[in-house]
């Protein structure tokens, strides 16, 4: 292959289901995907591997992204998705405090499929495909997307985070963001059907933003 193959060893276990967890179990889940989070986020690489890290201006990022979802979003939306939409980017963009983070090794894809589980406990972490430099705090964003806030905040306190009020305000911006990236750039590249799913999981986000949760 033109750019090579990245080979990994073999890990049983099945995706991650929080539902079908006793609280004890939940509780431990959360523990353990906590210490990972925290072991990851301090990660020294040394500098020749920290310069290969995809790394990028979060503001600018936010910027453009407001921009095109202003242009391509939300007039594909309901007038009051729209608006909804529309004030979380200006919530996220007028927080001087969301761009004064620490940078941090991220795995930056801890979805439910990428959290491994044998009878009833996390075994591993996979697919690090997307590992980069930024907030740290987006690395809790499918954590609510998937689980829900609740095991969120429980992965967050079990983590030590310093201020879960404001990562609760973060985690839907990056949890809409997230759809709207899949909606926008996933042309040719997004699998079938994702492209539907991003919208779905879209507007159920911005039903969150109705109820305040």
């Amino acid at each position: 292959a033109a750019y090579g193959y990245a080979v990994y060893r073999y890990l049983q276990g099945h995706a991650m289901n929080v539902n079908a967890l006793s609280l004890e179990k939940r509780a431990a889940a959360a523990e353990v995907i906590g210490a990972f989070l925290r072991a990851m986020h301090s990660l020294q690489p040394d500098p020749e591997v920290g310069s290969i890290l995809p790394r990028e201006d979060e503001r600018l990022v936010a910027e453009e992204y407001f921009t095109r979802t202003k242009r391509e979003i939300a007039p594909k939306l309901r007038p009051p998705e729209a608006s909804a939409l529309l004030k979380q980017f200006e919530i996220y963009l007028g927080a001087p405090e969301n761009f004064l983070f620490q940078p941090a090794v991220l795995h930056a894809d801890l979805s439910r499929d990428h959290i491994l589980m044998e009878n009833d406990s996390v075994v591993a972490a996979i697919d690090f495909g997307d590992v980069n430099w930024s907030d740290p705090d987006y690395d809790f964003m499918y954590l609510f997307v998937d689980f829900g806030q609740d095991f969120a905040e429980e992965v967050a306190r079990r983590y030590g985070h310093r201020d879960p009020e404001r990562l609760k305000s973060k985690l839907l911006y990056f949890g809409l963001v997230d759809q709207i990236g899949t909606i926008l750039d996933g042309a040719g590249l997004a699998l079938k059907g994702q492209e539907d799913l991003a919208w779905l999981q879209l507007k159920r986000l911005l039903r969150r933003c109705d109820s305040g949760v």
